[in-house]
């Protein structure tokens, strides 16, 4: 088992265990839904939607497996709803999610299999939508795999319905990258 593996069985068994909501997003996800490719992060999207709760959550987080400085964690979060935290030399990044996307991404989540245990992965369709507001090439790209992947056994509808959502009237460039997974 790789250090990777180790950090990622760690924590999401910490997360399990504490109760706390979460989906392991990113490139780890990626690999689960579509396609493998190189990652040597963890990326975790947990659930606390005010400045107090995430002061609860960070009292549960088991003392030991994340090094990071709570004082910088908490601005981060107040600034970016996010941070950095590392365990055993492995980046993880925590984004706070507590919008109502995430709220039901986190409502059908999957639990996929991982070196002999398992974690919480968000739907193919919520995955999707995910990659198309980070829109990074490597985001589009994990988007595409799983699309061919999964091609007519996801839910398009739901999907579109995000996009539009988040697109609104003003942001044509976030439809323009839905409809080019669909017709690459």
């Amino acid at each position: 088992m790789n250090r990777l593996e180790e950090v990622v069985l760690r924590v999401c068994g910490a997360l399990d265990a504490s109760g706390i909501a979460y989906l392991v997003v990113g490139g780890l996800a990626g690999n689960a839904l579509g396609e493998p490719r190189m990652t040597h992060d963890l990326d975790v999207l947990v659930f606390c939607p005010s400045e107090e709760e995430f002061h609860r959550w960070m009292e549960h987080l088991p003392a030991g497996i994340l090094k990071f400085d709570p004082a910088q964690a908490i601005k981060d979060f107040i600034e970016n709803r996010s941070f950095t935290a590392e365990s055993d030399g492995v980046h993880v990044d925590f984004l706070i999610g507590g919008t109502v996307f995430e709220a039901e991404m986190y409502q059908r989540r999957r639990r996929v299999a991982f070196a002999g245990a398992t974690f919480s992965i968000p739907s193919p369709e919520d995955f999707i939508v995910m990659k198309c507001l980070a829109g990074r090439d490597k985001d589009l790209l994990d988007a595409h795999n799983v699309v061919l992947r999964h091609g007519t056994a996801l839910d398009r509808g739901y999907i579109q319905k995000w996009i539009d959502n988040f697109a609104g009237k003003t942001s044509p460039v976030l439809r323009e990258r839905f409809e080019r997974l669909f017709h690459a």
